[in-house]
């Protein structure tokens, strides 16, 4: 961190916080103008700092710890430092951060490259710098709670204004103070120089880095071109400053999939791990240099360069921020302790609010995972858990080898994933271990699941069985021995009662806990040794069968009615009933009559009910959640109902008590007991819907259904329309004036008796009636796909079917867009049904049904006469441009074949149609336009058989209004998009076939062939080059600007040579040079700026080419390339070369041998002078630089020679 204050402490005010790094000491001391002496500190202050002068601003720099990151340890020394240094104004947080590059842009220096700095700038509800892990992390890597921390100083954003409009005027001064850096530190001047764009490489997002132990270069991460982002080259090196927010988190982002979901959600532009500690209480500028993309395929090459920008740009910054603004500025710590103060107090007020927040979202998310209460589970577990028990499984070697300072993602049960989700989620599982994440997986023994992960790295296989040891534990500690057996005279028959129950559980230890609790429920010694025998002799092929049937049978007679309304609420129930709600349903179950809820009639204590059911049912101390014991009795009671007549008969009792509380009148109450009103409202229709023709039954629901004050209340608890939830507060508040009726409510649900029983009562007119979404019954049934419903309101000769909804969608076209044809057929034998009648959204019923595919309502639809299959709506959208958009074959088919769709239009939408056919890329459909009449006349001249192109490439090249060689605008877009999208077999046949440029430019003069090189399309330049017509490439170069050498690197586009060797196109570059009209020197030049050694090797094997070309940004020759990169072998090969100038000047009017000097490599200076390079040591470079001034500088002291030694 650094500062801006005088000699003593109180005249530091400018603040300045690094993230601690092997180079950070380095960066930091060549910022300054002036190092000043330490100075005494705070006695509690244990920060190292660094004190100097930059400009007239005085400076304190602090460090993170050595081996620190994150916001916590940026916190600490941001306190720390305020102690010892209270005038502190201003601060600024330099360091490195991992880019989160967007859509690549048109313009290449809007893009994020490594190198480049972003520095945190405020914007609409946010400062500058958000905390993306303030909550907790979701599955998927997506992260909640976004913390939004607070802005810089006003007096910082004020300069970088000053300093970003400078450097769009003046250029930025960040090259020369990195070089200055260099020259201050030459041990250090490799790592700070940029490190060159073959090296700076964007993965696409879906592309993980496979192995974590191993670097992109050991594997080959950049092999394929597809697994790389294609984007355009900078003309220059030097860094783009890029202002916006920065995200701030305690981990490192290094998930590119994750990276996308934040910068698409809040416009990230970087992540880091320091900026929140300081951001919240110290308000600062966050200045950070692009080290990486924030994804899996991290290295550290680039960290030292950006650490150097983010330094050198902070200095430069601070050169705008005036002194004297500084003294009238408030100190950071007197705005800290205001902050700390108010921070304070409102933590107190909404602390309760994220508590709960915090609790309703971890509740949430592990619904979300799988419906279930994990809370309770745990809760019983844990109460419940024999400590010795399992000991077996802890102390296994492979569970001891575990590492325990590592999160393991626990999956139990995996052999219960259904076979169409289990590939899919093995494959997630690999993926996830190859950035780091740790399984345990749990599962019955399948060959399938076996097989899968044999063949997987670092994964070992344990077989868990309940041993012996485990469940003899559980036993002693689960039943009184003492209490039937004289203990030590009968031991042996203790030992015989836990062989018998061990032997016959075969390893289950369910059934264990399920045999003690038989056997707890015997009153004497001879009835307990008569179970033993029973259970040691069943020859029953299912074990745990037998056990529950003799635990259910065990309910005892007087307690049997309770018991089994208990066991059949619990196996019902279509979620898991709290201890009230259980309660409260058990009273409206037993009570007859009364018109609001008598708890006179509800058990007095839920456990006392809980205890008659023979320990199946179990109630949750920690959720008071009533539920099984095991799953597997719920599955006992599921197979074998039949032999348990009162769970049959319950499923009516249980609809009755829903409708009962239903009707008790309580929705406009605020009644003391309302627990069950959430179940009842949400389930009733279910429990109904299997015993609806219940005499009984249809006479509750009818007091229910046709009370109007219940039924809407009951409705404005469901979702309208997949979206929108009323509260119950809001519903009990009865501040909703009207609502559905009864006979909404049959139809959204499907029961068919209870419509049947409303119609005979209703007004007629209720049938066209509208709930408060605007939904008729019809539309409801329509949408939830109840036929039967549906067939009765259509009977009804009062209905209207063309009734809309909210979104002004009929049922015909509802039913279009969810595929319901059955539905549509009905809906059209009506006679009244308009088929044309849009929504809001300008679409029609045929147009829902092309979007969704549903090609048997397409026939429907099209067999109408008065369907208007070219219907358009106000977007311009027809049915058949959406089956072209979404690439659906059969339906453009259909759609064509009915004769209805117009063809050879003249309209601008249907051309549009079939320009997106062609810009899909969908051959098929392009094949069904053109053959159906979607241009002006088909040629009836065929293409030469030697061509073997597809028929359909053929067609479209047959089709002279779309492809002549007049220039139409028509053919350069179709051609130009051929080229772009990689479509070489229309590429080939247009330039075959005469009906195609292949010297197309656009308006800005850019060539086809360069189009195709910067989008990698190698067929593509193959056959712009190599088609049977001559590629010129002098008029390309004329024409791109790119042959006139007046215009040099500055011209408006590179050479298409230049290009592939500047973004590493191997295979391009050798299609160019194939070529004998191609120019190597743009290449050339190209790979010696980019410091290419392999390339220029390549070039100079061309006949012709000059060894002294130099290139066109810096004049640098094939000699000084090799002496920057080091490789003394070509230094030596070039120096054999007799055509090669030793003492070629740069555009600088530097030589190699000035280079060698610099680089201080001496074994190439000794080699330079050997074959001749002048050692003069007042020879000068054109900015007066000598090469004694070189040798000095950098600690060459003299050159040598073969015959002599020369000193400076």
């Amino acid at each position: 961190m650094v500062t801006a204050m005088s000699t003593d402490t109180t005249r530091y005010r400018s603040t300045f916080h690094v993230k601690s790094q092997p180079f950070t000491d380095k960066y930091l001391s060549a910022l300054l103008d002036e190092e000043h002496p330490p100075l005494d500190q705070d006695p509690g202050d244990m920060n190292a700092y660094t004190l100097g002068r930059i400009g007239r601003h005085n400076i304190v720099i602090g460090c993170l710890p050595l081996g620190t990151i994150g916001e916590s340890p940026a916190t600490a020394v941001a306190k720390d430092m305020l102690r010892s240094f209270p005038n502190i104004k201003i601060g600024f947080m330099a360091g490195i951060g991992g880019g989160a590059p967007g859509p690549v842009s048109k313009n290449p220096e809007d893009d994020i490259r490594l190198g480049d700095i972003v520095v945190s700038k405020p914007g609409p509800g946010h400062g500058g710098v958000i905390q993306y892990d303030y909550g907790k992390t979701l599955s998927e890597g997506e992260f909640v709670d976004i913390g939004y921390l607070n802005r810089p100083p006003n007096v910082l954003l004020t300069a970088l204004t000053k300093l970003i409009s400078r450097n769009e005027l003046e250029g930025s001064s960040l090259p020369r103070q990195v070089a200055d850096m260099g020259k201050k530190y030459p041990r250090k001047c490799q790592e700070w120089k940029y490190q060159e764009v073959e090296n700076d490489q964007l993965f696409v997002e879906s592309f993980r880095h496979p192995d974590i132990d191993r670097s992109c270069k050991d594997i080959h991460c950049a092999e394929s071109e597809d697994r790389l982002v294609s984007r355009k080259p900078r003309r220059s090196t030097d860094p783009v400053v890029h202002c916006g927010l920065i995200a701030s988190g305690n981990q490192v982002m290094r998930d590119a999939v994750t990276r996308e979901k934040l910068r698409k959600k809040h416009g990230v532009l970087c992540f880091e791990m320091e900026a929140a500690g300081l951001s919240n209480n110290f308000p600062c500028l966050v200045v950070r240099g692009i080290c990486d993309y924030s994804d899996s395929h991290k290295n550290k090459r680039w960290q030292p360069y950006a650490a150097a920008v983010s330094a050198a740009f902070t200095k430069e910054l601070l050169q705008f921020i005036p002194v004297v603004q500084l003294e009238r500025a408030h100190r950071v710590s007197f705005m800290t302790k205001k902050m700390e103060k108010e921070f304070t107090k409102l933590n107190d007020n909404i602390k309760p609010l994220l508590q709960t927040q915090e609790r309703e979202e971890r509740r949430r998310v592990l619904n979300w995972l799988a419906p279930g209460y994990y809370e309770s589970q745990q809760a019983d577990a844990q109460r419940n858990l024999d400590h010795d028990a399992g000991r077996s499984f802890i102390e296994n070697e492979k569970i001891q080898g575990m590492d325990y300072d590592n999160l393991y993602i626990v999956v139990d049960a995996l052999d219960e994933c259904l076979p169409e989700y289990l590939a899919g989620f093995l494959e997630a599982v690999k993926n996830l271990q190859y950035i780091g994440a740790r399984f345990m997986l749990t599962s019955r023994y399948t060959n399938i699941i076996e097989r899968e992960f044999r063949d997987m790295k670092k994964c070992s296989f344990l077989d868990i069985r309940a041993v012996n040891k485990d469940m003899e534990t559980y036993i002693t500690r689960n039943f009184d021995f003492s209490a039937f057996y004289k203990i030590p005279d009968e031991l042996p028959q203790i030992d015989r009662f836990k062989q018998v129950v061990i032997g016959s559980a075969r390893g289950m230890f369910i059934l264990v806990r399920l045999f003690v609790n038989i056997l707890k429920n015997k009153c004497t010694k001879g009835e307990i040794q008569e179970e033993l025998e029973n259970i040691e002799h069943g020859r029953t092929r299912d074990p745990i069968h037998e056990a529950y049937k003799r635990t259910s049978f065990m309910i005892k007679s007087d307690h049997s009615e309770w018991a089994y309304r208990v066991i059949s609420w619990v196996f019902y129930a279509r979620r898991l009933l709290s201890v009230d709600e259980l309660t409260e349903a058990l009273a409206a179950q037993t009570q007859r009559g009364n018109n609001c809820l008598d708890m006179n009639y509800a058990p007095p204590d839920i456990q006392i009910v809980i205890s008659y059911c023979s320990g199946l049912i179990v109630a949750s101390s920690s959720t008071e959640k009533i539920e099984f014991v095991h799953l597997t009795a719920y599955q006992y009671f599921e197979e074998n109902h039949h032999e348990h007549p009162w769970i049959a008969k319950s499923l009516k009792e249980i609809s009755l008590t829903c409708l009962r509380y239903l009707s008790f009148g309580q929705f406009s109450s605020k009644e003391e007991h309302t627990s069950f009103l959430d179940y009842a409202v949400h389930f009733w229709a279910e429990h109904t819907g299997p015993v609806q023709a219940d005499w009984e039954v249809r006479q509750t629901a009818k007091r229910f259904l046709q009370n109007p004050s219940l039924t809407s209340s009951a409705d404005q608890m469901f979702p309208a329309n997949e979206h929108t939830y009323i509260s119950l507060s809001l519903l009990m508040d009865g501040s909703q004036e009207s609502g559905a009726t009864g006979l909404h409510l049959v139809a959204r649900f499907g029961l068919v008796t209870q419509l049947r029983d409303l119609l005979k009562e209703i007004p007629v007119s209720e049938i066209n009636s509208r709930d408060p979404y605007g939904q008729t019954p019809l539309v409801l049934a329509v949408r939830h796909g109840h036929w039967d419903i549906i067939n009765i309101i259509l009977d009804d000769s009062n209905v209207d079917p063309n009734l809309s909804d909210d979104d002004g969608r009929s049922p015909l076209s509802i039913a279009s867009q969810l595929g319901y044809s059955s539905v549509v057929e009905k809906l059209l034998s009506t006679g009244e049904t308009d088929l044309n009648l849009p929504a809001f959204d300008g679409w029609s019923p045929l147009m829902y049904a092309s979007r969704g595919n549903h090609t048997e309502i397409i026939k429907l639809l099209l067999a109408d006469k008065k369907i208007h299959a070219n219907f358009t709506s106000p977007d311009g959208q027809t049915a058949l441009k959406l089956a072209v958009e979404m690439g659906f074959t059969d339906v453009v088919r259909l759609l064509l074949e009915s004769g209805r769709v117009e063809t050879n239009p003249s309209d601008s939408t249907s051309r549009d149609t079939f320009m997106t056919a062609l810009e899909n890329g969908d051959k098929d459909i392009i094949y069904l336009l053109l053959e159906y009449g979607y241009t002006n006349a088909i040629e009836t001249s065929t293409l030469p058989s030697s061509a073997g192109l597809v028929p359909t490439v053929g067609l479209i090249c047959r089709s002279s209004s779309l492809f002549t060689y007049d220039g139409s605008p028509e053919t350069r877009r179709i051609f130009w998009m051929a080229v772009e999208k990689g479509f070489v077999d229309v590429v080939l046949l247009l330039l075959r076939t005469g009906k195609a440029d292949p010297n197309l430019t656009d308006s800005a003069k850019k060539s086809a062939l360069m189009l195709a090189v910067e989008n990698k399309h190698k067929e593509v330049v193959e056959a712009l080059l190599f088609v049977k017509r001559d590629v010129d490439i002098t008029r390309i170069l004329l024409e791109i600007g790119m042959a006139n050498p007046d215009l040099g690197c500055d011209g408006p586009f590179k050479h298409p040579l230049s290009y592939a060797v500047e973004n590493n196109y191997k295979d391009i570059v050798q299609i160019l040079l194939s070529t004998e009209k191609a120019d190597p020197i743009p290449g050339l030049q190209a790979a010696i700026s980019m410091k290419q050694i392999a390339t220029i090797r390549s070039f100079l094997g061309i006949a012709g080419v000059d060894p002294n070309t130099q290139d066109r940004v810096s004049g640098q020759t094939a000699l000084m390339a090799a002496i920057q990169a080091q490789d003394l072998q070509f230094v030596q090969a070039l120096l054999e070369n007799k055509m090669v100038d030793i003492n070629a000047q740069n555009w600088a009017g530097g030589t190699a041998l000035m280079l060698a000097v610099w680089f201080k490599d001496l074994d190439a200076v000794e080699l330079l002078v050997e074959h001749g390079a002048d050692p003069n040591p007042s020879l000068r470079s054109w900015d007066g630089v000598t090469l004694r001034d070189l040798s000095e500088q950098h600690g060459v002291k003299r050159l040598l020679s073969p015959k002599k030694v020369r000193t400076f």
